[in-house]
């Protein structure tokens, strides 16, 4: 499911895409940089281990929102999605570098965002395993993140939840 942003200056596309075509969903998605001018695409996270976008909601029906990558006005960095060990975290990309700088943090999944104009207030769609899902306002300079919405308050006050045990495996 290909996902994608013009850049500020019109003359690029931001696209999540995989580095193998043939096996599609089963492999991990990267961002690329696609010049309008007909030049080579660019894979600016072609080192990253994780895969971005969204994939935890793929095995659910949890309402999800758009997770394209979106640029800061300088056309200089992208925020991005990126999964991690059962979490979804957003991130900020340098375009000609490929370095990252986290920006959320903690045992949760960032579902969708969106940012002001100037991209410095930023919105997003959060979930943790015993909240299904609210809006929190996102500090890009801190992991600091303030609740918005209380949209299941009533409905999670009606129910005894079991407390979350995160298991972790290694891999090769």
């Amino acid at each position: 499911h290909p996902t994608f942003s013009w850049s500020p200056d019109s003359r690029s596309i931001a696209v999540l895409g995989h580095k193998t075509p043939k096996i599609l969903h089963y492999g991990s998605l990267y961002l690329w940089i696609v010049p309008l001018d007909g030049g080579e695409a660019t894979c600016v996270t072609q080192n990253l281990d994780r895969c971005l976008g969204d994939y935890s909601r793929d095995a659910d029906l949890r309402a999800g929102g758009d997770d394209s990558p979106r640029w800061l006005p300088d056309g200089n960095s992208l925020r991005v999605l990126v999964n991690d060990a059962g979490t979804v975290h957003l991130w900020e990309v340098e375009r000609e570098t490929g370095a990252m700088r986290q920006i959320t943090s903690g045992n949760l999944c960032v579902t969708a965002f969106s940012s002001d104009q100037q991209g410095n207030h930023l919105v997003g769609m959060v979930c943790t395993p015993d909240d299904p899902m609210d809006l929190f306002e996102i500090d890009s300079n801190t992991d600091r993140m303030r609740r918005l919405t209380h949209v299941n308050q009533e409905l999670l006050a009606e129910l005894e939840l079991s407390q979350q045990i995160q298991i972790e495996f290694e891999s090769d």
